[in-house]
């Protein structure tokens, strides 16, 4: 259902000026080698059913700090065509270990009670 073993790539560019031509070491011809990085993510997809979305969004908003605080390197919220208080959201974490924290933290479910999330979250995790 969801994508499996979700990477992100970095590149970095790294000037190389040690070249053999016909034989002889040159140093005048400089190159550049690109490194690519492989940078897994963890996704955390969840889905919630709202007593009304425009209540629950400024306060989902104002939770960033938290995420971040954990980890959390984006948030994005879609939301049902046929009922907006359906929304699913998917969150990047830096690490599994950081998505877990936040789960655990008490201001989560606190905010959550607040913004009138009425149903159990459902979870699903992407690596």
């Amino acid at each position: 259902m969801f994508p499996r073993n979700q990477k992100s790539l970095s590149a970095t560019e790294v000037e190389t000026g040690n070249h053999k031509k016909n034989g002889a070491e040159s140093k005048s011809h400089m190159s550049r080698i690109k490194l690519i990085h492989l940078n897994a993510m963890v996704k955390i997809f969840v889905r919630h059913t709202l007593e009304d979305y425009a209540k629950w969004k400024p306060l989902f908003d104002g939770h960033a700090d938290v995420r971040e605080k954990y980890g959390c390197t984006s948030a994005s919220v879609f939301a049902s065509v046929e009922n907006p208080n359906e929304v699913l959201l998917e969150i990047v974490w830096k690490t599994k270990e950081g998505a877990m924290q936040f789960l655990g933290d008490p201001s989560l479910k606190a905010t959550m009670e607040k913004a009138g999330v009425i149903s159990a979250p459902e979870f699903s995790f992407s690596e």
